[in-house]
């Protein structure tokens, strides 16, 4: 049964995207905190993952963004994938 609350139906891309963006991160290779973020993009709503039900499709989304260690220069992107309310 999915909880209203919590659905993402009605919450803008912009604010998906800024609450991504206001995360921290670390680095996953040198394990620094100091991470600088050049791009984040909402990609999909309503995204179809492994056995989803119609009902979990509906509430699912999926960001990505670009980032950079200060300290090593490393790149990596993130990418999350909600999927909703677990039953």
């Amino acid at each position: 049964m999915s909880d209203e609350r919590f659905s993402m139906k009605n919450v803008s891309k912009d604010v998906i995207k800024g609450r991504f963006e206001s995360m921290d991160y670390i680095c996953v290779r040198c394990g620094n905190p100091n991470i600088e973020k050049h791009h984040s993009e909402f990609l999909a709503q309503g995204h179809e993952f492994h056995n989803a039900t119609p009902s979990k499709i509906d509430h699912t989304l999926v960001v990505t963004g670009q980032l950079s260690c200060k300290n090593c220069n490393h790149q990596f992107e993130i990418k999350i994938i909600d999927q909703g309310m677990m039953n």
